[in-house]
């Protein structure tokens, strides 16, 4: 009877202890007014020495996205004309691999720095995606919402 109850307790506190691995959620916001338009040239920063370089990651799924003016590179290179800037923020953590558990992005008037739309993408462990899934995930976030226009 006592080992009986001892593997209860011990599934129980397997159980509870793996819930709280398990963690994913999306927010996004678009300023009212404001819109992703497909006809203004985006520019998304780079991180200096970023290895996984997902300013590129970045660029790629918004052009796949239909935005077609989409360049890349450091702070201090903006071309002229460009309309947008895009920012982004990563967050990684280590459980047996080294993992992205956190994505923002920002969308911001080049002209005056005003935030236009953002989005987050949060994923612990057991639910982790890859670069590519949580970029994709973050964008499409954004521009669900900015199509609903909540």
């Amino acid at each position: 009877m006592k080992s009986k109850i001892l593997v209860i307790l011990s599934l129980m506190i397997v159980l509870t202890a793996l819930t709280g691995c398990y963690v994913q959620y999306n927010t996004s916001r678009v300023l009212p007014d404001a819109t992703i338009n497909p006809r203004k040239t985006y520019y998304v920063i780079s991180h200096e020495n970023d290895p996984r370089q997902i300013d590129l990651v970045i660029s790629k799924e918004m052009s796949a996205m239909g935005l077609h003016h989409v360049s890349t590179g450091p702070e201090n290179s903006i071309p002229e004309g460009t309309d947008v800037i895009v920012l982004y923020e990563d967050r990684w953590m280590w459980d047996m691999t080294n993992y992205l558990i956190m994505l923002k992005i920002q969308f911001r008037d080049a002209s005056n720095n005003l935030l236009l739309a953002r989005g987050q993408s949060y994923r612990t462990s057991l639910v982790r995606k890859s670069v590519e899934g949580m970029v994709q995930e973050t964008l499409v976030g954004i521009f669900s919402y900015d199509e609903k226009g909540v």
